[in-house]
């Protein structure tokens, strides 16, 4: 929910609504997903791999090692990054 927050603001969404629909529902969309992109030789935008990320619970991770173990530290923020991503893709015309 968060990093979809953050991916909205960086596209000049005003506001994101976080939406959490039925685990069932999901899961007969990637379904459907899985059985479209089999005919279309193609992978879909949700199919069963794609649950099964989204199932694998949280993706997070702490940066506190790599920084005290090899002084690590990004240039830009997440916030930054992203927003440079948004603008690619509008210079690309994807947005």
């Amino acid at each position: 929910a968060d990093l979809g927050r953050m991916v909205g603001k960086a596209v000049g969404r005003p506001s994101i609504h976080v939406l959490n629909p039925p685990r069932a529902l999901v899961k007969l969309a990637a379904v459907a997903g899985e059985v479209v992109g089999r005919v279309r030789g193609t992978a879909g935008l949700l199919n069963l791999d794609k649950f099964r990320e989204v199932q694998a619970g949280w993706w997070t991770c702490d940066p506190a090692r790599i920084r005290t173990t090899l002084g690590f530290v990004p240039l830009r923020t997440l916030d930054q990054r992203l927003q440079q991503t948004a603008d690619w893709y509008r210079q690309e015309g994807w947005l």
